[in-house]
């Protein structure tokens, strides 16, 4: 690995710190609100990752569009990467 060395004043090295200090803090909040979903999500977690209704879900994108779903004794729950790709053709 190639590496550069370089003489900062003091003053510009703390400058520098500070910088990349703030940005490590910020990107550290941003990503705590990221809420990351299952590959096979329930019904509630379906309508919050896509941010709709229960009822649009299952009248609408369900029984009138064909959104696949998987029933496993009784549990219904959709893929994620069905969903995205079901999304994807309305673009």
């Amino acid at each position: 690995m190639a590496e550069i060395n370089l003489k900062l004043s003091d003053g510009f090295e703390k400058e520098i710190t500070q910088i990349v200090v703030k940005a490590v803090k910020t990107a550290q909040s941003e990503s705590q609100g990221v809420k990351t979903y299952p590959e096979y999500m329930s019904i509630i977690q379906t309508c919050e990752y896509a941010n709709i209704g229960r009822s649009t879900l299952e009248q609408n994108w369900i029984k009138k569009r064909g959104l696949p779903t998987i029933s496993v004794g009784g549990l219904t729950r959709i893929k994620k990467s069905d969903l995205d790709t079901f999304l994807s053709e309305f673009k």
